[in-house]
């Protein structure tokens, strides 16, 4: 099926979440925000004198203590602070999707279909090892030119995902780009792809309609076990691509 621009617009935004809990947006953002902060200062403090395996204890207490959060209030907590949709005036260099599991394949490659359709940039670059032929399949159904579709399927984690996304496009001049990923992932994504230097403008693809909770809720649990650790091991900081 082919995505249109005019079909576009409607799928730009699309997060799947159900808003900010009773007290408010703003105290929400200065929640995360100074957990963020406490686990970054602490792992810069500490990253030459702590053992990995304190490290990734120290996240996965996080990750017990958010699981104990009520699924609506541990989600909104981990998206709140995501620039969604912040598209610059000129078009990014390229759309990047990352990879995440077979079932959110097809919203991944939507969602980008339509960002390339609107003109948010000219050309999709698909990261993951079993999910990019996949989504570039996908993408050819979608109408999408093979042209205008290409991958890398090595990456097997967010922080390679980065990593050899960085060492393909980079050489080639491309420092913005728009990256695709589910609501839950978007934070840990972002802060990582940024400190490898891209200027990079998330959005947001739905998770699948009808998903249980108790892997809704395994999910955002990985991900702040995991938010945590990337920032205990000084994967936010600006660096070199290695």
């Amino acid at each position: 099926m082919e995505v249109h621009p005019t079909d576009a617009a409607g799928l730009l935004n699309l997060v799947r979440w159900s808003g900010p809990p009773p007290w408010g947006q703003v105290a929400v953002e200065i929640a995360v925000l100074c957990l963020l902060a406490a686990g970054l200062y602490y792992g810069w403090r500490q990253r030459r004198m702590v053992r990995l395996g304190h490290r990734l204890t120290a996240s996965r207490c996080m990750g017990i203590l958010i699981g104990l959060l009520p699924l609506d209030w541990a989600e909104t907590l981990l998206i709140a602070p995501v620039p969604f949709a912040k598209f610059p005036a000129a078009a990014a260099d390229a759309i990047v999707i990352l990879g995440r599991g077979g079932r959110l394949c097809r919203s991944r490659a939507k969602v980008a279909a339509a960002a390339l359709a609107n003109q948010q940039a000219g050309r999709i670059f698909v990261s993951g090892r079993h999910d990019a032929p996949k989504i570039l399949a996908i993408l050819q159904r979608q109408g999408v030119s093979p042209a205008a579709a290409t991958s890398e399927n090595c990456s097997r984690t967010t922080e390679e995902n980065a990593r050899y996304t960085a060492r393909i496009l980079q050489p080639q001049g491309i420092r913005s780009i728009v990256l695709v990923s589910d609501p839950p992932h978007l934070l840990r994504s972002y802060l990582v792809f940024r400190s490898l230097g891209f200027t990079v403008y998330p959005l947001a693809s739905p998770l699948p309609a009808g998903l249980p909770e108790c892997k809704q809720r395994m999910l955002v649990v990985h991900e702040w076990i995991a938010l945590v650790a990337y920032g205990l091991l000084g994967r936010y900081w600006p660096r070199q691509v290695p």
